[in-house]
């Protein structure tokens, strides 16, 4: 497995390794908040016993085995990393031009050491690929639902609650599919 490491740690940003961008489309992005959510129902999503005997992998398996038509792979973890690295020292960039605030702060002054701090934890990490308790804590915002069928998208969401819109638009099309169904 490809191992992404930082290449820079300064109290405000990490930085990944490599020049390009992720490959972390909508698609991944969505799946990988569905994976989180499947972490959510088993109750350990962001928990520390996911780093006990490799548990946080072995769900990670079981939901790839479960889920065959997810975009997600062992291999798109380095990537998925990357973005959430990406999306912290972009927040920091918000931050400190006043576009966004921390604990009620914007600006050069504010403490940025807890703004998304898993993240920073999972990259100085023994093993930064594994789906573990710091990787699993935060969803990406502004997702897509996209039709497994179809892969055309169904429902955008654009709420900072990745979840709210996803899960609502999800019980809306289950809605119509029924209601189709009893029409028919």
């Amino acid at each position: 497995m490809p191992q992404l490491r930082i290449v820079k740690k300064t109290t405000e940003t990490v930085t990944p390794s490599g020049d390009e961008s992720p490959v972390v489309t909508d698609r991944v992005k969505s799946d990988w908040n569905d994976f989180l959510g499947y972490l959510d129902k088993k109750g350990v999503r962001g928990k520390p016993d996911l780093d006990k005997n490799n548990t946080g992998n072995q769900y990670f398996q079981q939901y790839l085995k479960e889920n065959p038509k997810t975009s997600l792979s062992v291999e798109i973890i380095p990537e998925i990393r990357k973005q959430y690295i990406l999306e912290r020292n972009k927040g920091i960039e918000d931050i400190k031009a006043g576009r966004a605030q921390l604990m009620g702060k914007s600006g050069q002054d504010v403490d940025f050491s807890p703004f998304m701090r898993h993240i920073v934890l999972n990259e100085q990490s023994k093993d930064p690929n594994y789906v573990g308790q710091h990787l699993t804590q935060t969803p990406f915002r502004g997702t897509a639902l996209v039709s497994r069928d179809t892969g055309k998208i169904v429902a955008q969401n654009q709420f900072n609650n990745p979840n709210v819109g996803i899960l609502q638009s999800m019980q809306n099309l289950k809605n119509q599919a029924q209601l189709t169904s009893l029409n028919k």
